[in-house]
Formats: C-alpha cells, structure tokens, sequence
C-alpha cells in the first residue's frame, strides 16, 4: 500500500533492499503507515515520502552477486534500464570530472572487492562523455579487463536516455547484445583507438607527471605504464632519490604505491626514511633538532593514504608472485606505482636451459606487460654486478 501510495517500483524497491541487506547494513525502512484522527473517523493514511538516503556506493548491488551487472551513470538511468527488463544493473553514485582524484571516489569499492571481482561479467553504460569514459577506464583497470565488457554507442547518442528515446528497447536491446569485451593490451587496430586519439586530439596527449624536479623534468617524466630501472654506483641514493620522488609525486598527483624493499627490514625503516624526508626533520636524535611526535603522526597518517608495503614473510617472492601482490593493491588503492628495492632480493629460479639474460628479458617484459595493463609505473633498483674501485677509491 506504502510503495502504491508513492509511485513506487516494486521490482526496483525489492532489489535496493536486497543490496542493502545483503551488504549487512541497516535498511532505511520508511514508516508505512500513521494514524491521522479527526473528529468523523479515524483512518490510516500514507506517510509523506521518506527522506532519501545519499548514495554511499553502487546502488542496485545484490549479495552474493554472481551474474552479469551492468554498470549505468546515475539512479535515474538505473531505473529505466531495469524497468525495460534488466535487473542486474548497478548506478555509479556520480561522473567525477576530469582529473577528479579516483583514490577519493572510489573508496567504496574496498567494501565491496569480493562481490565485484566473484561477477564474470561487467558490461558498461555508463555515458559517452570525455568523463564518463575516463571512469570507464579507471573502473576497468581496477577490475582487470579480462572481467569488462563495452558497448559501441550507437550514433548522435551519449546517454541511456538518448537510446531509449531514438529506438526504445530494440536499439537498448541490440546495443547490449553488440557489446564486446574490453580491449586487452596485445592486439589492437586503427578503429579500436579512435576514441583515445580522439580524446588525446580535444584533450591533449599524456606528457607523463612532473617528478617534482624541474631540472630533472626536462629529460625525464613520469608516465603511468611505463618502467623506468634506477642503477648507480654503491651508497649513491638509489633508494633515497627514489622515496623523495614518490613523496613529491603524492604531494603533487596524488598518487599511490605499493613497495617491496626487503633491503630495509622490517618495513618500518622504509617508513621513517619517507618521513624525514616528508616532515623534513630527522626521525632520531641528533645534532639536528628532531621532528615532535605529534609531526611522526601527521606523517603516518599521511602515508596511511599513499603507502603500502610489499612484506611476505614466508618465502622470497617471485616477480610473478610480487605483481600477484601488487595486483589486489590497483583495485583496492588504485595505486599508480610500484617499487621493487632491490632488483636482486626477488627470488630468480630459472626454467632449466634458459640463460640468465633470457630470464631477466621475461621478468622485465612481466613487468612492463602488468605496469601497461594495470596503468601502473614500475620502479626497478637495481645493483650493479662486481663493481671495483680504481686506485684513487672511485668506482
């Protein structure tokens, strides 16, 4: 009576109440009913419409969640879609901006990682726009695109709505059953970049992020996919050079990492490297006045939000196994760089007759192959191998 009462959908009420009963949250229940008395008779009226909730996530998710889902921009476009007979649908809480910071956005997928990633099929719709591609692209990374699927739009159409409206359900219908599976870093042809180029053409190539040197800038930049290998001489500030440029990279991009440098055991010392370098005061006593403990807590905190370690205490990871690692830290962080301190402290087994250089070409190219598909820059430090000092003790 309550649902009839407000217009209300039945099919669409029952699945948001599953979602959020599924979710192990309370649910909003409106009161359904009030006694309104006047002098002639006593009757049991509607309550006014209930306060909406704002959205805190996905909206339309079921637990457990294992068939195909189909990803919309907006309540509104979640609705219809359901009402022309697809309930499997969940809305985005909104289409950031270009440039929106999507760690911050996106933090609600953390609460939801096993439902997500247990779905073998993410079909997306959400609205042909420079923005709402670029969600696209963020949520298809995180996910993995081996699990995405992306329709073609059909012409002079941006949104649901606008499909809806220029062939109804046939052209919706048609437009899901056209859609292919995301692209997958391998095989590509001209048509499958015309939207990128497009973008790049209206929006400007990737140049790579500033390293937060202005010297160093002009020959070297920072591009998400690529790996760069970082080598000297030994006590040179391999890993030193390396942490400040994450800290400027944070401060400035806001970007995520996740790090593997067993040479600083236990983890903790990779830790207070970043934070004198970051509070800018040494961490121990000193000469040197050293930073408050209420200044330490600033910075934990701060890299609470941009910092996670890479620690199996077990067994020596692989590189396979490291990037297995890294892999669960792009959908839950969203981070955008990886470390490994040092190249030589991973283990290296090689298949029986393959050459040691054999081997470091397919570890690098499983590192390139994960930083390219994942949108992430891999940071190699590497060793060099029996290196001697001349006479005047320089190497």
């Amino acid at each position: 009576s309550w649902l009839k009462a407000i217009g209300g959908n039945m099919r669409l009420f029952t699945t948001d109440v599953l979602s959020l009963i599924g979710a192990g949250k309370e649910v909003p229940w409106p009161k359904a009913v009030t006694k309104h008395r006047d002098v002639s008779q006593t009757t049991r009226l509607p309550s006014p419409s209930p306060v909406a909730e704002k959205p805190r996530g996905l909206v339309g998710l079921a637990s457990p969640a294992t068939s195909p889902i189909i990803w919309v921009g907006s309540e509104d476009e979640r609705r219809r879609i359901v009402e022309a007979g697809y309930p499997s649908c969940v809305a985005v809480p909104s289409i950031p901006p270009i440039g929106a910071n999507y760690r911050k956005v996106l933090t609600y997928l953390q609460t939801i990682e096993a439902q997500l990633l247990a779905i073998s099929q993410h079909t997306f719709l959400l609205p042909n726009t420079a923005e709402g591609r670029a969600l696209q692209a963020e949520l298809i990374r995180r996910i993995g695109a081996e699990r995405c699927w992306v329709i073609a739009w059909p012409s002079n159409c941006e949104t649901i709505t606008h499909i809806l409206d220029d062939g109804g359900q046939e052209l919706l219908a048609e437009t899901l059953t056209n859609a292919q599976p995301a692209p997958i870093t391998g095989v590509l042809r001209a048509d499958d970049l015309r939207q990128q180029l497009y973008d790049w053409y209206h929006h400007g190539s990737p140049q790579g992020v500033s390293t937060g040197w202005k010297p160093l800038d002009k020959i070297y930049r920072v591009m998400p996919g690529e790996l760069t290998l970082v080598t000297g001489v030994p006590s040179s500030g391999k890993s030193t050079m390396v942490s400040a440029m994450l800290i400027n990279l944070a401060r400035e991009q806001d970007w995520a990492f996740t790090i593997f440098s067993p040479e600083m055991a236990p983890p903790a010392r990779y830790l207070r490297l970043m934070l004198r370098q970051l509070v800018g005061k040494p961490f121990d006593e000193g000469h040197t006045p050293r930073m408050s403990w209420e200044e330490a807590e600033q910075g934990i905190a701060w890299l609470h939000q941009h910092v996670t370690l890479l620690s199996p205490k077990d067994h020596v990871p692989s590189v396979a196994h490291l990037l297995e690692l890294a892999k669960t830290q792009v959908f839950r962080h969203g981070i955008k760089g990886m470390v490994i301190d040092p190249w030589n402290r991973l283990s290296h087994e090689r298949k029986i007759g393959m050459s040691e250089t054999e081997y470091i070409g397919e570890a690098l190219s499983m590192l390139q192959k994960f930083g390219q598909q994942n949108g992430v820059h891999v940071f190699v430090i590497a060793h060099p191998f029996k290196i001697f000092k001349d006479e005047s003790g320089r190497y």
